[in-house]
């Protein structure tokens, strides 16, 4: 390490000359290196490097050999332009060139950079890279990542070691492998957004079934729905063998919304809840002769789907209220009171957490249900008590005084 030092450094008595061969860069490098190895004994501790790249101290001195002799042309070049700028100004002022010292780089310097008459190291690297014996030994480049536009460069393993060789194309296995999961986990996520979406469509159509006839509704309803299809159609493409339950947390937003909107088109129909074997049968496509499921649907899915009945049911029986049909109410509170035993019935055998969380908000809506209904059935019974020409009369001798005064 000291000849490594010495060969190019000369450091000790001169301290304020630079001599060729040597630059700030450089030289800052080697005096750095002769401080830790002035006992000419230093190594690099084994313990310390043993789990690191270098490995072994040898690797370490073999790094620093080659730091230097990859500096040292550098160096040349570079001062040898701020030798040259000093001589121009020495030969501009009349006076000899009596040498070129320590404080001479930072003026100089600064005017090679202001002046762009040096671009530092650039040069240097240029010549190296385009020297024969350099680029014959130059190692193939490597990218983690390809490039901003298009597909990464293949890699050449033909210069690789065969231990190398096997480890990167494990790797590359592994990554492609990742990317068609994230890829098709993405695809799948998209789907059940649009599904959700659409299934929030159905259900404000159905909503507005006390405004409009039901034909109209249900005819919007259906066309809406075969859209649906089309979309669990492109994401059954996705999901198929293992992949149902592997990607099942991801698709499960647009089934639960589904099972609602359907359920509540069987509810508004046939004033009944529907089952998760109907719920199968609306995914159920006929394929060369055979139905074909388009996605599974777990129990879960199930349970959650018809747990957000009761929010729509109660939105559809404020509507009902504001018509005065009584009838409506009354469904309305029956099936909550069903869906409300059923949902604690499950509860009771197996505990499902976000089932759990949806029960407050079926006791609200059934709260509120109860109570419009029991203001309705009240207010019936008054109404009956009443002659409605007492009404009428009283209404006008009201109008008659109003008039008078």
């Amino acid at each position: 390490m000291e000849d490594l030092l010495n060969d190019d450094i000369n450091f000790k008595q001169n301290a304020n000359e630079i001599v060729p061969g040597a630059y700030c860069l450089a030289d800052k490098f080697k005096v750095v290196l002769f401080k830790i190895t002035r006992s000419g004994t230093w190594k690099p501790p084994h313990f310390t490097l043993k789990s690191r790249m270098a490995k072994t101290p040898e690797n370490v001195l073999h790094m620093l050999k080659d730091l230097q002799e990859k500096l040292t042309p550098l160096a040349k070049i570079e001062l040898d332009t701020l030798v040259a700028l000093k001589e121009t100004d020495m030969e501009n002022l009349g006076k000899p060139f009596i040498g070129f010292y320590r404080w001479d780089v930072h003026y100089y310097k600064k005017r090679a950079l202001a002046n762009k008459t040096i671009n530092f190291m650039s040069e240097a690297v240029e010549a190296a890279n385009t020297s024969p014996d350099k680029r014959a030994t130059k190692r193939p480049r490597t990218f983690k990542s390809g490039p901003a536009q298009g597909e990464p460069p293949a890699l050449d393993f033909s210069t690789m070691e065969p231990r190398k060789q096997q480890v990167m194309k494990t790797f590359l296995a592994y990554r492609n492998t990742l990317d068609a999961h994230y890829d098709q986990r993405e695809r799948v996520i998209k789907c059940s957004r649009d599904i959700t979406a659409l299934s929030k469509k159905m259900v404000f159509s159905l909503l507005r079934i006390t405004q409009d006839s039901p034909e109209k509704v249900f005819k919007d309803v259906e066309f809406k729905h075969n859209q649906v299809l089309e979309l669990f159609s492109k994401m059954s493409k996705e999901m198929q063998g293992s992949n149902a339950m592997k990607y099942n947390r991801q698709a499960t937003p647009g089934i639960q919304e589904y099972i609602e909107a359907v359920g509540l088109w069987r509810f508004l129909q046939h004033n009944e809840l529907i089952t998760k074997k109907q719920v199968l049968e609306s995914l159920t496509i006929e394929s060369d002769g055979k139905a074909t499921p388009l996605v599974s649907v777990t129990d879960e899915d199930y349970l959650l789907g018809i747990s957000d009945l009761p929010g729509e049911v109660n939105r559809y029986c404020i509507n009902s209220i504001g018509k005065g049909d009584r009838d409506a109410v009354s469904k309305c509170l029956a099936f909550l009171q069903m869906l409300k035993e059923g949902v604690s019935l499950v509860l009771s055998v197996r505990k499902y957490n976000n089932l759990e969380k949806k029960v407050p908000v079926l006791n609200s809506s059934l709260e509120k249900i109860e109570k419009a209904f029991y203001s309705m059935t009240i207010r019936e019974c008054e109404m009956k008590n009443i002659d409605p020409a007492i009404i009428n009369t009283s209404g006008i001798a009201v109008e008659c005084n109003m008039d008078t005064s």
